[in-house]
């Protein structure tokens, strides 16, 4: 390829992630768990498009042929003269029950965009756009009142968080890799609780609306370490840090009354008020975790991940409270014969499970999820692209104590493309 179409290429991805970064809400995913609603919503899973079918490990994953921006340090593994682009979509199926009731939602996100490319054989870089939590919920609860007028209760919510990210890595020795993401982090959470009271000649309505803008810069750190033993046998150590960040948010309440008496109506504001430095408080989080490479035909990898939220200053909603959180992941990618003359010698096959002691309780009941996963990656004929697929069962909750249980199918779907640049070729 021509240096100039290279150019062409570059300007016209890098253009595609300015245009999500200009405007915050292209970069809100989607999501319909009532459980969105505490903290700052669901956290997307880590992991990358070849580890979402191996329970969606990432701390020591590196592969020049897929994109781990999860740890910055695993840049380093692109081949020299390399250029990578990686684009993930997902499809969610849920169905949420509990005692009595069922109700299934679908939800439809762009889970990522990134890229990286070798400087040269120790300097490798990287830039991309992911969500980090996703807020989407709409619940309703009928009460009876003392003097038994009917109270309709309605809970609503919207937004997320996303992160811009810019990566580097330095290869120190062959074998050590320090990586650092910067990730500009922005978003806005909205959430509005609405009382509806139904009385004798007319009824009344209260709606309370709270709206949170985010926008931070905020580092990552990343540490690989990896060796070979006999030729055969290749292993990586890897390690992810996330410093605790306080957020300067810009928030605003509203409360507005609406009332109807015999037929008139009346509308009035009781509170109006915005506070352009308000502080949220986001705990650090590490993560440290293994691999394992025989004959670049097996690779066994598994993490452990843990943030403690209650050391955050997000307020407790009704019963429900933020605890300690940790992530236990594990998975195995199997190819029959790398570099083999046949296509499906060259096929991925993968499978994981994971299980999430979650951020959020209710009362002494945690909030946990379990899923199994398990992928493909497809190569191209006569190249080194990869179509991955991925599927994942998971379960998140449980029934008891009046609770709510969420059964979830996850598709992923991604394309991890290469292209060669900066290369001299010689004819005779």
């Amino acid at each position: 390829m021509r240096f100039s179409k290279i150019l062409i290429q570059l300007n016209i991805w890098v253009i595609s992630i300015i245009l999500l970064f200009s405007n915050p809400l292209k970069a809100q995913h989607s999501t319909s768990s009532p459980y969105s609603r505490f903290g700052i919503g669901d956290i997307s899973p880590r992991g990358n498009s070849q580890t979402f079918g191996m329970g969606n490990v990432s701390a020591a994953i590196r592969s020049d042929y897929s994109l781990n921006f999860s740890n910055p340090a695993s840049y380093s593994a692109l081949a020299q003269n390399t250029f990578l682009l990686d684009l993930s979509l997902n499809y969610k199926s849920s169905i949420f029950e509990i005692e009595n009731a069922s109700q299934y939602n679908n939800d439809a996100n762009i889970n990522h965009f990134a890229f990286a490319f070798a400087a040269n054989n120790w300097l490798f870089f990287s830039a991309g756009i992911s969500p980090i939590s996703t807020i989407g919920y709409d619940v309703n609860n009928t009460y009876t009142l003392a003097d038994s007028t009917q109270a309709v209760v309605s809970y609503t919510g919207q937004g997320g968080l996303s992160k811009v990210f810019l990566g580097t890595t330095v290869l120190l020795y062959k074998r050590i890799s320090l990586g650092l993401n910067m990730n500009y982090v922005f978003g806005t959470i909205e959430k509005e609780k609405s009382t509806y009271l139904l009385t004798e000649g007319g009824s009344t309505l209260i709606n309370d609306k709270e709206r949170n803008v985010y926008k931070k810069f905020v580092p990552e750190f990343g540490l690989q370490y990896s060796d070979t033993i006999n030729s055969k046998f290749n292993f990586t150590l890897g390690l992810v840090y996330n410093p605790k960040t306080q957020y300067n948010t810009y928030t605003e309440w509203l409360t507005q009354q609406y009332l109807s008496i015999n037929g008139n109506a009346f509308e009035d504001t009781i509170n109006n008020e915005e506070s352009p430095n308000s502080l949220i408080d986001i705990p650090m989080s590490i993560g440290a975790g293994f691999a394992f490479k025989y004959k670049n035909k097996i690779l066994f990898a598994a993490d452990y991940y843990y943030q403690d939220w209650t050391k955050s200053n997000i307020e407790s909603v009704e019963s429900f409270s933020l605890t300690k959180e940790y992530n236990i992941s594990a998975g195995l990618e199997f190819i029959p014969k790398l570099g083999g003359n046949k296509l499906r010698e060259n096929i991925r096959y993968r499978i994981g499970g994971y299980y999430k002691n979650s951020y959020l309780q209710s009362g002494n009941n945690n909030i946990n999820l379990s899923g199994v996963t398990f992928g493909i990656g497809l190569p191209f004929k006569g190249s080194s692209n990869i179509l991955n697929a991925s599927f994942e069962y998971g379960k998140r909750g449980t029934i008891e104590n009046n609770l709510l249980q969420e059964k979830y199918l996850l598709f992923s779907f991604s394309l991890s493309l290469h292209d060669y640049w900066f290369r001299k070729f010689k004819f005779n």
